[in-house]
């Protein structure tokens, strides 16, 4: 068997189908970096296959599933971006310290 290489740009940890649904995203999207998979809401809606006709569906009811959640996460909350309008206001949040944003937070914690 050939050696493994000592780098990559993205690793498939997991098996079944969870991994290959993950693999097939980013071979789907030219994605070498995944944390460009779901790093905004217009990426995030295209890995989960979100489209125009969800607009309007109740997200606690199919195709839509919420599940309670396991642990209290630690969220941050800061100004938006990428837009003109209402820049100030915080309505931006996300997991802190995730690798997975589109810009990093510089803010405090969300209360």
């Amino acid at each position: 068997m050939d050696e493994l290489p000592a780098a990559c740009d993205v690793a498939i940890v997991g098996a079944g189908f969870a991994g290959a649904a993950t693999a097939w995203w980013l071979a789907r999207r030219g994605v070498t970096d995944d944390r460009l998979l779901c790093a905004g809401p217009g990426r995030l809606c295209q890995a989960l296959a979100i489209t125009r006709e969800h607009d309007g569906l109740a997200l606690d009811e199919p195709p839509f599933e919420l599940r309670a959640r396991e642990h209290e996460p630690e969220i941050v909350c800061g100004p938006r971006i990428g837009i003109t309008k209402a820049v100030e206001r915080p309505w931006r949040y996300g997991l802190a310290g995730s690798r997975f944003l589109s810009r990093p937070f510089r803010a405090s914690p969300a209360k």
